[in-house]
């Protein structure tokens, strides 16, 4: 028990954590009326995002693409030479499929986030599965959605009494990034040229920049909706 608490308050890093998301795919969406669908969507790119800045290994799953369409392109572009992971048996349990169990079992990560559609089905379903696996497992509250207010509300209550750990974005990629001199950041104000300085967040528009990649996220006042805009691509030339 002791180590269970103990491994819990250890915070998440690029070391011990991988990302999974499920299932964004264009009918999944379509669906969802529990939220809003934009906030949802650039919640998912914005964590995929942070990730690929901050060198998170990132697990991708898919149901029945033929039908439900194929995973958003604002999230695979990203991590271009990578493999969506469609599901041979349709499960609503991302972890029942082989390959997308594996892939996270061969990262040998204890932490692993999840988010998905619909929050209480295959984001859910995979989330309980991850805890039998022994994970911890921490679900991306605020990148999901279901059909209805209900069935996101008690699908979240559901993965909370089983044990999962609660996190929105902006505390996943403070967290993720553990302090502002995270080597694999600049942060500078929008319109200046970013240099290998890096800048404390400032009144003024700023950026997060990955060093060794072109993706830049800018924020326009505050940290939340910085969070927000990591969800769009910038050019890093600037």
């Amino acid at each position: 028990m002791a180590n269970s608490i103990d491994g819990k308050l250890e915070l998440l890093t690029d070391k011990n954590s991988v990302l999974v998301l499920v299932d964004y795919q264009p009918s999944m969406f379509k669906s969802v009326s529990s939220g809003d669908k934009t906030i949802i969507k650039n919640a998912a790119i914005g964590a995929a995002k942070a990730a690929s800045i901050l060198g998170v290994p990132v697990v991708l799953s898919s149901i029945n693409p033929k039908s439900l369409g194929d995973f958003i392109p604002e999230i695979t572009k990203i991590f271009p030479n990578q493999e969506v992971f469609a599901r041979k048996t349709p499960s609503f349990d991302a972890f029942e499929d082989e390959r997308t169990g594996n892939a996270v079992k061969k990262l040998c990560r204890k932490k692993v986030v999840i988010s998905g559609l619909w929050t209480s089905m295959c984001f859910a379903y995979t989330a309980l599965h991850a805890l039998k696996e022994e994970y911890e497992v921490y679900g991306l509250i605020d990148a999901d959605g279901d059909s209805t207010l209900d069935a996101h509300k008690y699908g979240i209550k559901r993965m909370l009494q089983a044990g999962v750990i609660p996190i929105t974005l902006e505390s996943l990629v403070s967290e993720w990034m553990h302090d502002w001199n995270n080597p694999k950041i600049d942060i500078c104000p929008v319109g200046a040229t970013c240099s290998i300085l890096r800048r404390l967040m400032a009144p003024a528009r700023w950026c997060l920049r990955a060093r060794s990649e072109n993706i830049t996220a800018c924020d326009i006042s505050s940290l939340t909706i910085f969070y927000r805009a990591l969800s769009l691509k910038r050019s890093t030339n600037r």
